[in-house]
């Protein structure tokens, strides 16, 4: 019986730039800088004689986004066979990590392994940007790159900020992403224009952080300086570079791969 194992990561935004929307379109246009950290899910695939996922999600699994990518995997190999997929889930869900997306990702990158499938192809990645917008960055193998577009304009950085160390902070709240960007104010940052221009992780920044200010965050960072922290794109989780006391918050010591 045929199986494989592997590692999902999960990503923070070290910059995030929101533009205001063109007329016609269903998303605002972004700027980012991803990048891979060492928090990870992990993930075992195994020849199957019917289609399973063993792990701790909130989401049936016809939404579950591993399931969604073996859907795309069959529409484009009437062939597939079929797996159990067991994943270790220690990426917080709806944080801003993208755990769904590297999953997502993971999969198919181990599915064609296991079977020994050659390269996968672009139209898969491309099709896969229809699920998330932050996917086509996990299919990549760099740890950093630059995104355009809605995110999914992927460019490979060869900035080396590995091994440093970053700490995320997981609050009990989560934060609706469509209401995120609906209230929105800091648009038209230039975050990720800096960032390039002098590459440092102390430029780190993101339009979302503005949220920070909300009483919710507030009461869990206290008197805390709060240029020092940043949100993990939309989501609720947010890091910094040095560790702080942040009550009622999960911490996750990582590093950058």
């Amino acid at each position: 019986m045929k199986k494989i194992q592997g590692l999902s990561p999960a990503k923070i935004n070290l910059t995030l730039d929101v533009f205001r929307k063109k007329t016609g379109e269903n998303f605002h246009p972004l700027k980012t800088i991803f990048h891979k950290i060492s928090l990870v899910d992990k993930v075992e695939i195994v020849e199957n004689s019917t289609f399973v996922i063993e792990g701790k999600f909130s989401c049936k699994m016809e939404e579950n986004l591993i399931h969604k990518a073996f859907s795309l995997v069959q529409k484009n190999y009437s062939t597939a066979k079929s797996v159990k997929v067991k994943i270790k889930k220690n990426i917080p869900e709806k944080s801003g990590l993208g755990g769904g997306s590297s999953n997502f990702a993971t999969f198919i990158q181990l599915y064609f392994q296991l079977f020994d499938m050659g390269q996968i192809p672009n139209s898969i990645i491309e099709a896969s940007k229809s699920f998330g917008k932050d996917i086509p960055f996990f299919f990549g193998k760099t740890s950093c790159s630059l995104g355009n577009s809605f995110g999914e304009d992927i460019n490979p950085l060869n900035f080396n900020f590995s091994k440093t160390p970053i700490f995320i902070y997981q609050p009990t709240f989560k934060n609706a992403t469509a209401q995120m960007y609906q209230t929105l104010q800091n648009l038209g940052t230039h975050f990720t224009q800096d960032f390039l221009q002098n590459p440092s992780l102390e430029k780190c920044g993101n339009g979302f952080d503005q949220f920070l200010k909300e009483e919710k965050y507030k009461m869990i960072l206290k008197k805390l300086t709060l240029k020092n922290f940043h949100l993990c794109g939309s989501g609720s989780c947010f890091f910094s570079l040095k560790k702080h006391d942040v009550s009622h918050c999960k911490i996750f010591e990582v590093n950058c791969l």
